[in-house]
């Protein structure tokens, strides 16, 4: 069946099949970028039919019958100096490839993300390896492809903490889940970003926050004014910082935004707001694995480990909620 497809730009019209579209797509860019007069790094195609619009319907933030169609760019040939690894909220260790900084689509870059340890391993990454890279959509720092390999070394210890590493899948995980600065830091972090109703708690924040041990959300609610003084903080970031937890405490926050806010893996925003339109929120303590799977969009390889990771913050969330 045609699709009447549309860049976002209303600058043109298209008529034809989704493989059609694909086929021609250098076409259509080349027609689109001579009637403007300012460098594109593609389009964003949008079916027009009403009909072929609701069948295709949206996600929480996106239509699904809107759709990036990006260009490539260029690509540029660099060293790796180092990898840098990074522990993250969950405590998955991720690596950042630090290469000889190279100009590409007019900015600079040094740092690319080599997202896991078992792409790492699979790649022949570390350093002195060469690489080609780009700017995914013109923005984003890719690795687009290794041209020559080095050593590959892998981190047996948690860069944060020093705690062992363990594998899951193709990620290495801090075994420290209590104490670890890192996991602490980047969480909590994460929890005022995504609740949104208690500001001021950006990273500096927070660093300070957990560099005098304050490294659990419930500690951080009991905090007062006083408190927030003897660690360092003015008078008036104390007292506004007191404010904003009397906000956090005091203000509503959707069910799904609060879930969501813990930082479970595979339980973002959207993922919450499903998964709490089946179950009550006072049941979710009791879920299990079989029981989420049941649910349309949750697979058994990450239904298990949501539902353990539940059961751990499920005493935090019980003492705020």
């Amino acid at each position: 069946k045609a699709i009447h497809f549309m860049p976002y730009s209303k600058l043109a019209h298209w008529t034809g099949s989704g493989a059609e579209l694909l086929a021609n797509i250098k076409k259509i860019t080349r027609n689109l970028e001579n009637k403007v007069d300012y460098p594109l790094d593609g389009m964003v195609a949008e079916a027009t039919d009403p009909k072929i619009k609701k069948h295709m319907g949206a996600t929480d933030k996106f239509h699904r019958w809107q759709i990036a169609i990006k260009t490539e760019g260029e690509n540029k040939e660099t060293t790796v100096n180092e990898i840098g690894w990074q522990t993250g909220k969950t405590g998955v260790v991720t690596p950042v490839l630090r290469v000889k900084p190279v100009e590409v689509d007019g900015a600079v870059i040094s740092n690319i993300t080599a997202h896991n340890a078992g792409n790492v391993k699979a790649l022949g990454l570390g350093k002195g390896a060469k690489v080609k890279i780009i700017r995914s959509g013109g923005v984003i720092p890719k690795l687009k492809e290794v041209v020559t390999t080095a050593k590959v070394s892998i981190p047996s210890k948690c860069p944060s903490c020093g705690a062992d590493v363990n594998w899951r899948n193709d990620f290495i995980v801090c075994s420290n889940t209590k104490d670890c600065p890192a996991q602490s830091e980047t969480g909590l972090f994460y929890f005022f970003k995504t609740i949104e109703n208690a500001k001021g708690f950006g990273k500096k924040t927070i660093e300070t926050l957990v560099e005098n041990g304050y490294t659990s959300i419930e500690s951080i609610f009991g905090l007062t004014r006083l408190d927030f003084v003897d660690m360092g903080f003015g008078d008036k970031q104390s007292e506004n910082l007191e404010q904003a937890l009397q906000n956090g405490i005091n203000t509503e926050i959707e069910d799904a935004r609060f879930l969501a806010s813990f930082g479970i893996g595979s339980l973002g925003i959207g993922a919450s707001r499903k998964l709490l339109s089946h179950y009550r929120f006072d049941t979710l303590k009791d879920l299990t694995q079989s029981e989420l799977e049941a649910i349309d969009g949750f697979g058994d390889k990450t239904s298990g480990a949501i539902v353990d990771e539940l059961k751990s913050v499920w005493p935090t969330i019980q003492h705020i909620y």
